[in-house]
């Protein structure tokens, strides 16, 4: 699918720009300094368990010190705090402090944050410790040592290019490089594209983006709408032992909950998209949630205005993402969540009357193309104690990927003479996801976790061709199941508060040709001082193929005669210093 994304042309971004530039027009409020409401909870890092009477202050507010602490259930609230940037900083008995910068508080919509602090491993009657900046940039996987960092909405917002996508906000990262303009592939560390994982809520999903072809990890929009998610992790090498089936990267991302205490709703009128989001409370005796986001493609509004955009081959595109989250007690919460997107555009040349001088596509045929995705999970959260909890992921997703190619054929003066189909496929997977974890905390030093996951893959494959015959060719004609099974082991072990090691153990099995891999993990981190730091991290990475590499078969074989059946794992050891 060659240049198939006119949406991104320079000159159809330039005549973008300039319209909405047109249509929207800014004016100023005075009055007031306007304030919002910064709340959220704080829990314990490794067993997740609430911390009450946690410290939370905001000290950069001219004339006055905005302060409070955590309540019962380890969640705090702060009144009237100015709109603009401020330092948040968390402290509690025991635990490191935390220190969150840049902290973005708007009059439109009340500040959540979900804070984790890390306990000390050596404790005294009184302890002064200087809070590190570097808070902000570890992961939120307590089992991260070496290549990782946290990123959350305002990071993929304030990045230039960034355009609100993790994937090219991640561009921006040493030893990440992005494709171009018009896609958010991303290559980390020299590894392919397609090497890429992408975990939402604990479960892999299908590549998140608009107009996805199959095997490939990118694409030119996102379907991921950063209002909806929260503090989120990005790992590019020596991933701990609960990651696999990838060998180059991790997108592990976090949706969060709704507001449990107000009804809030916004609008927005983008150049990637014109979109609406509602959030509230569904009971707020019990603390229950929504979150609800919708977005459909601005350009195939102007489109429909007869508004000229600088192309006749605009892409229509529409997504959606839910959240539920219901706390049933202080031990048990459950959340229903999903997110979707559909995608289609059409390069027509056939209407065509003269040779253009540039075309998105080839300029012998008219494409159809369309794709779509989907998942759809439920979560269970069991707190057993105060040192051990256990999670539970069930879901399932889609991915479909449809092109038609019709040949148009011209006479010497560019009339059509006639038009025929050389090429139509079909590629869907639907999967059936499963995710089991306990984690325990066994003491101050010492976190161990076991997890398994389980992918049951259902694949319906259809490619005819006939661009190099005259008659049809089949390449895949395949329609069938496979099962993907992994399991890990992993632990975490503080010799002091500034040396951290983490281990761990990752095996998967392929059913469909009995492919296997046991994969070792360790990573060790010195905090030398506030400022310095020395990690090492060691990982044996396995990834399957794509799913239809698989099933493949040369034109003139048998359907059944799939010359790809036995192809192994793509493997990789990674070393980080």
């Amino acid at each position: 699918m060659k240049h198939l994304y006119p949406l991104f042309s320079r000159s159809a971004f330039t005549h973008t720009i300039c319209l909405l530039l047109f249509c929207i027009s800014a004016g100023a409020v005075y009055g007031q300094t306007p304030v919002q409401v910064v709340k959220g909870d704080v829990s314990d890092k490794e067993s997740h368990i609430r911390l009450i009477g946690a410290s939370i202050s905001i000290a950069d507010v001219p004339g006055q010190a905005l302060g409070t602490q955590t309540d019962a259930s380890g969640r705090f609230r702060l009144e009237k705090v100015p709109v603009g940037k401020h330092t948040i900083r968390v402290t509690y008995l025991g635990y490191q402090p935390l220190l969150i910068p840049n902290v973005q508080v708007t009059s439109g919509k009340e500040v959540v944050l979900n804070l984790q602090m890390e306990e000390l491993v050596r404790q005294a009657k009184e302890v002064l410790i200087s809070a590190k900046t570097e808070n902000r940039l570890n992961a939120t996987n307590e089992m991260t040592t070496v290549s990782a960092r946290s990123f959350d909405v305002a990071e993929t917002e304030r990045y230039a290019g960034s355009r609100q996508d993790p994937a090219r906000m991640a561009s921006n990262f040493a030893g990440v490089q992005g494709a171009d303009d018009s896609r958010n592939d991303i290559i980390v560390r020299g590894n392919s594209p397609s090497g890429l994982l992408w975990r939402l809520e604990d479960i892999d999903i299908p590549n998140p983006n608009h107009f996805a072809v199959a095997g490939t990890s990118g694409g030119p929009v996102t379907i991921l709408n950063n209002k909806t998610l929260a503090n989120s992790d990005f790992l590019t090498s020596a991933f701990p032992g609960e990651y696999g089936n990838t060998v180059a990267g991790v997108f592990d991302l976090k949706m969060r909950n709704g507001n449990s205490e107000k009804y809030e709703v916004s609008a927005q009128l983008g150049i990637l998209g014109t979109e609406v989001a509602a959030e509230g409370p569904i009971s707020r005796k019990q603390g229950s949630s929504f979150l609800f986001t919708y977005r459909y493609s601005t350009l195939r509004l102007f489109q429909g205005l007869n508004i000229k955009i600088g192309t006749s081959s605009v892409p229509n595109y529409q997504d959606a993402a839910l959240r539920l989250n219901f706390p049933v007690n202080d031990k048990f919460n459950v959340s229903v969540w999903g997110i979707g997107g559909l995608s289609k555009i059409d390069l027509i040349v056939s209407t065509l009357t003269e040779r253009p001088n540039e075309i998105y596509g080839e300029n012998d045929r008219d494409q159809y193309f369309k794709s779509n995705v989907g998942v759809a999970g439920v979560t269970l959260n069991y707190t057993l104690n105060s040192k051990t909890y256990s999670r539970l992921v069930m879901g399932i997703s889609g991915s479909s990927s449809d092109a038609t190619h019709d040949k148009v054929y011209r006479s010497p003066a560019y009339a059509v003479d006639s038009i025929r189909q050389i090429l139509g496929y079909t590629f869907r997977n639907s999967n059936i996801l499963t995710h089991w974890y306990i984690n325990s905390k066994i003491s101050n030093r010492t976190t161990v976790k076991f997890g398994i996951l389980n992918n049951v893959i259902h694949s319906n494959l259809v490619d005819s061709s006939k661009q190099y015959s005259k008659a049809w060719q089949h390449r895949w004609d395949y329609q069938g199941y496979t099962d993907l099974l992994q399991a890990y082991a992993e632990a975490r072990h503080k010799f002091t508060d500034a040396l951290v090691l983490n281990v761990g153990l990752h095996a998967q099995y392929l059913f469909l040709n009995q492919n296997k891999s046991l994969e070792p993990r360790a990573g060790l981190r010195w905090n030398i001082n506030a400022a310095n730091s020395v990690s090492l991290g060691y990982g044996l990475h396995s990834q399957m193929q794509p799913v239809y590499t698989y099933y493949a078969h040369f034109p003139n074989a048998a359907a059944s005669d799939m010359h790809n059946i036995d192809m192994g794992f793509t493997r990789s050891h990674h070393f980080v210093a």
